[in-house]
């Protein structure tokens, strides 16, 4: 499959220069970009560094003790790029389930939202979110941290998690377990991984996916992708986002469009196939290996038809994709105390979605 994708592959790996990224893959802002930002999110200095708030979502450190039921840790994947991964592991029932190759756990990789330009693995909202995972779902998670736009526009944010899945295949195919990180050694079974993404680490993932079709990831055995709420784009505004911009509990349609702008390559426009899918160069999705999906939507979204436009494109393709439809779902509404009942039941049919996946061949 990998010839007939080549297209994709080559938007997909596109020269830094035509994302704005000079050689150090720092971009080169622009004279209005300085002293601007998002207010109340980032601001970019006069001399191009950026100041991120962490007062909306503070970060947590990770812990190794597994006082609530689950230990996780941060590892370094690339030094040099200075991408790091956080592993969670569940605490096991069994004394013989502690580091057993008859009681390892499937693999779940975690891309945390933020519209590319915000967020980290360490930001709590994501942090807890893979805490419960890893215990509903008794599964291993590793949560990536990948370089943030507008320093770092995209693909950087794709590359950089495929370079976080190589390492990973690195780590199963090493023969000298001592220099393998011990708990993906002890608890991972690489022959049952599924990828999850939030909001922008959803559209990573529906972006890395179509990258993997090309690749020997072999022995990550790729069993089921969970995308949630993913964040898509357009130029041609849909209805949801025209009908639900006046509501005030809802992401506004203006705030998508500036992260847009500071996360697209320079001089693109939100029909790039990184903002739309469905505007993805030949090769057809059909034509395409791509694992079971399950996409959540939620009807208060203002991405809401890019989502479900999506769905239907995948579906024509011939993909197996299933939807799951919040009527009353905020974007992000996973992490919102008033619709824990919602953030509850994805919870609850994500699990089932691994559960059922893991088993088939």
């Amino acid at each position: 499959m990998g010839s007939t994708y080549s297209c994709t592959n080559q938007l997909f790996l596109e020269d830094e220069k035509t994302s704005g990224v000079e050689s150090k893959n720092q971009t080169k802002l622009s004279g209005d970009e300085l002293e601007k930002g998002i207010p109340g999110l980032f601001a970019i200095q006069s001399d191009g560094s950026v100041a991120r708030s962490s007062i909306l979502y503070p970060n947590v450190d990770a812990c190794q003790a597994y006082g609530d039921g689950v230990a996780c840790k941060d590892v370094v994947v690339d030094s040099e790029k200075g991408l790091i991964a956080r592993i969670f592991v569940p605490r096991r029932q069994k004394h013989e389930e502690q580091c057993s190759i008859h009681h390892r756990l499937p693999v779940t990789v975690y891309v945390h939202g933020g519209g590319f330009c915000m967020f980290s693995a360490s930001t709590v909202i994501f942090h807890e979110f893979c805490k419960k995972m890893a215990q509903k779902a008794n599964t291993l998670v590793v949560s990536i941290n990948y370089r943030l736009a507008p320093e770092h526009r995209l693909p950087t944010a794709y590359n950089d998690c495929f370079i976080f899945l190589k390492w990973l295949q690195s780590q199963a195919r090493q023969k000298d377990r001592s220099i393998v990180d011990p708990w993906l050694d002890c608890y991972a079974d690489y022959s049952r991984c599924f990828w999850l993404g939030e909001s922008a680490g959803a559209n990573i993932v529906h972006h890395i996916a179509l990258r993997a079709a090309t690749e020997d990831l072999r022995p990550l055995q790729v069993k089921g992708i969970i995308l949630t709420q993913p964040f898509f784009g357009s130029e041609t505004r849909t209805i949801s986002e025209i009908k639900l911009d006046n509501d005030e509990n809802v992401i506004p349609v203006a705030l998508c469009d500036e992260f847009w702008k500071f996360s697209l390559p320079l001089g693109a426009n939100r029909d790039h196939p990184y903002a739309n899918p469905i505007n993805e160069i030949l090769p057809p999705l059909s034509k395409i290996d791509l694992p079971r999906m399950l996409v959540v939507v939620g009807g208060l979204d203002p991405l809401r038809d890019l989502q479900i436009a999506y769905v239907n494109h995948l579906q024509v393709a011939g993909k197996n994709v299933k939807l799951l439809y919040f009527e009353e779902g905020l974007h992000g509404f996973a992490f919102f105390p008033h619709q824990e009942i919602y953030a509850a039941i994805m919870e609850t049919y994500v699990v089932r979605f691994m559960h059922r996946n893991s088993k088939q061949t």
